[in-house]
């Protein structure tokens, strides 16, 4: 289960983002401070948070512990 998500209405791109508690999937939960993350990204072709063939994705290669600048993601695996 994803730890926080983001939906950002008609992107344009590059685009800047920022993960905090706010985006947390479970806001009881314990905040960021001792985990590292995984970052994904994915463009929704229709729109639907669940995610369906066409849609477009790319992750950071890396783990890395909050609060990291600058994580890169480029788009270029369609499902």
């Amino acid at each position: 289960m994803p730890t926080a998500v983001q939906r950002i209405e008609n992107p344009n791109f590059p685009i800047a983002y920022s993960l905090s508690e706010k985006d947390s999937m479970l806001p009881e939960s314990e905040p960021f401070d001792n985990t590292v993350l995984v970052i994904k990204a994915r463009l929704s072709r229709s729109g639907d948070a669940t995610a369906h063939p066409g849609d477009i994705e790319g992750f950071h290669p890396y783990t890395v512990p909050p609060g990291t600048k600058g994580v890169d993601i480029v788009l270029a695996q369609v499902r």
